[in-house]
């Protein structure tokens, strides 16, 4: 296959589904510049296929390697991947489903381009370490569920960038169950869902990494820890001013947490809480410091079905509470505190007139 001048999508799904491949060692695609689509999808479902032939090519296009290897479920090595300049989407699910992969190529490319990860190597159940990822700068979607159900993927790689976009890390590590600590997380400012689901899943998680932003943006921790059974302590929560969903079932179904992380903002955001903290059936510490909780759906069953006794710390300055088991209630049999104050509060629930938490 000597060409080196392509075209848009010329050799895409050439050997797609052709079971009986079983190696390409000699085959070399020489081309250094590629174009949209060229090897889409050239070698997906070659189940039997355990070699790859070797990728020249130092700029990329569009979707150039999307799916090329998709399938390959006897594929155990990868060819090198030298560029250093990506383009949108080329790498997207390269290598998802490859379930006999062990080792995944270097990547060098320190500027990201979108969804130039996304789903890379998505299913690669016997991926045991991950590459090293330099790049400072993001784009959006760019590592998107790149590693979402590596089973035996035990190290994150670490991720340096601090100035985010727009799902950067989606799903990136979801259901990677013996992933046991994940990375540092230095950005001061994020983007929207840029956490979204990043550990989702990730049962063996024990440590999660600080998270010092104190600009948010909508959707920006939804789910981010769902049901992270093994997770103990939450990290610190010091933004103030909040955004739409921002921790949206972040923490939902950590079972390991009995103590929230201090929620300090005064004013809350449309769905800001809604299920934060839903199925933590041992969580029995809850220190909530908002004085308005009027925006829509900011309480949805943020504290449904935690631990039947245990301790709310309020603002001074709020007032009404509901007990019981609705929307947005605070648990029966737990004790209400002022924030300011050593004084409990026991008392049964107000008034259904005068309840905000009710709402």
């Amino acid at each position: 296959m000597p060409a080196t001048t392509l075209a848009e999508g010329c050799y895409e799904r050439m050997f797609q589904e052709c079971k009986g491949l079983v190696t390409v060692s000699t085959m070399v695609l020489p081309a250094t510049t590629l174009v949209e689509s060229c090897y889409s999808s050239m070698f997906n479902s070659c189940t039997n296929l355990t070699t790859t032939p070797a990728l020249r090519a130092t700029t990329l296009a569009k979707e150039c390697y999307s799916n090329m290897f998709e399938g390959c479920t006897s594929l155990n090595t990868a060819p090198e991947l030298p560029a250093e300049a990506l383009a949108e989407s080329c790498y997207s699910s390269m290598f998802a489903g490859c379930t006999s992969l062990t080792t995944a190529p270097a990547l060098p490319a320190e500027t990201l381009a979108a969804g130039c990860y996304s789903n890379m190597f998505e299913n690669c159940k016997v991926l045991a370490q991950a590459p090293v990822l330099p790049a400072k700068t993001l784009a959006a979607s760019c590592y998107s569920s790149m590693f979402k159900n590596c089973e035996v993927l035990a190290q994150a790689p670490a991720l340096p960038a601090e100035t985010l976009a727009e799902s950067c890390y989606h799903s990136m590590f979801l259901d990677c169950e013996v992933l046991t600590q994940a990375p540092a997380l230095p950005a001061m400012t994020l983007a929207k869902s840029c956490y979204t689901q990043m550990f989702l899943g990730c049962t063996g998680l024990t440590q999660a990494p600080a998270l010092p932003a104190m600009t948010l943006a909508k959707s920006c921790y939804t789910s981010m820890f769902n049901g992270c059974t093994g997770l103990t302590q939450a990290p610190a929560l010091p933004a103030e001013t909040l955004a739409e969903s921002c921790y949206n079932k972040m923490f939902h179904g950590c079972t390991g947490l009995t103590t929230a992380p201090e929620l300090p903002a005064k004013t809350l955001a449309a769905g800001c809480y809604s299920g934060m903290f839903r199925s933590c059936e041992n969580l029995k510490n809850v220190t909530m410091l908002a004085t308005d909780i009027s925006a829509g759906s900011c309480l949805s069953y943020w504290l449904y079905e935690v631990a039947n006794n245990g301790t709310f710390t309020k603002a001074a300055e709020m007032k009404s509470l509901s007990f019981g088991d609705g929307d947005a209630s605070i648990p029966e049999g737990w004790i209400v505190q002022d924030y300011t104050e050593s004084e409990s509060i026991t008392g049964s629930a107000p008034d259904s007139d005068d309840s905000e938490f009710g709402n």
